[in-house]
């Protein structure tokens, strides 16, 4: 039967006649929600990222800053590719692993036989993620976004478990805050369950004493034994300031790590 989301009750009889309203609860579910979903501007979040292009892109960023001609092409080139590899979902439906699949799909695309270049591939992620952005949640960064793609909590903020005026928590508030990501459900990750990636986060910050820009900047290579005991020594290059840092490891810090996907030294642990 075809139903529309901009399909009213009265709609639907007039079309397929009053046994339509015969409808699982899903299908009255999808036809309530249909006019609190529908926006003035006639934007929706089951836009495809092309429709999205061409309806408010193009006209409000690209059209109105008069860009260059290459600019143009390169993103329509990179809406191609995109096509072609992502098969064009719904706004709604991308997330970080779609993009990660687009990136290893391009990896092994060539043009007149030769692999494309990683140059080549970043200037395609730019430009879908110029375009991604202006549809996305609004941010400091992004004053134009559309708030299309959803980006909802993946549980509820760490606050809602912990006594603010306590510098550390609790061992009773870290176990709340781990027992609340068993409804996580970003990111999306080929190797790992959303509610075990961030349990193994907080376990770990927990457990180390480390900051989240240490969890997020770990790999792999920077584990290993330091003085005879298990560590991560963090390089003084890509430490803020400037000096090495090392984070003991306590064994069940070694236990947490050990659950985490292995990848090569130089992959990220926590990303």
């Amino acid at each position: 039967m075809d139903i529309a989301y901009d399909m009213t009750l009265r709609d639907i009889v007039e079309k397929h006649g009053i046994d339509a309203l015969d409808l699982k609860v899903a299908d009255v579910a999808v036809l309530a929600e249909a006019r609190r979903r529908r926006r003035a501007d006639g934007l929706e979040d089951t836009m495809t990222l092309t429709e999205f292009y061409e309806k408010a892109y193009k006209p409000e960023v690209s059209d109105a800053k008069t860009l260059a001609e290459d600019t143009y092409r390169q993103r329509e080139r990179a809406l191609k590719y995109w096509v072609e590899v992502t098969g064009n979902p719904a706004l709604c439906d991308i997330d970080k692993q779609t993009m990660i699949n687009f990136v290893r799909e391009m990896r092994a695309k060539t043009h007149y036989g030769i692999p494309l270049s990683p140059a080549t591939i970043k200037k395609h992620c730019a430009a879908l993620m110029s375009i991604l952005s202006y549809a996305g949640p609004k941010t400091e960064k992004n004053r134009d976004a559309k708030e299309l793609i959803p980006m909802p909590s993946a549980f509820p903020p760490i606050r809602v478990y912990l006594n603010p005026t306590v510098k550390t928590p609790s061992k009773e508030e870290v176990e709340a805050v781990v027992k609340a990501t068993e409804v996580a459900v970003f990111p999306k990750l080929p190797d790992i369950s959303a509610p075990d990636w961030w349990r193994c986060a907080y376990l770990f910050l927990a457990l180390t004493g480390a900051r989240k820009g240490d969890l997020l900047g770990m790999k792999w290579g920077h584990v290993r034994q330091w003085e005879g005991m298990w560590c991560v020594v963090i390089p003084a290059e890509v430490e803020k300031t400037g000096v090495e840092k090392v984070i003991p490891l306590s064994t069940a810090a070694q236990d947490v790590l050990r659950q985490m996907p292995r990848g090569r030294p130089d992959d990220h642990i926590f990303q």
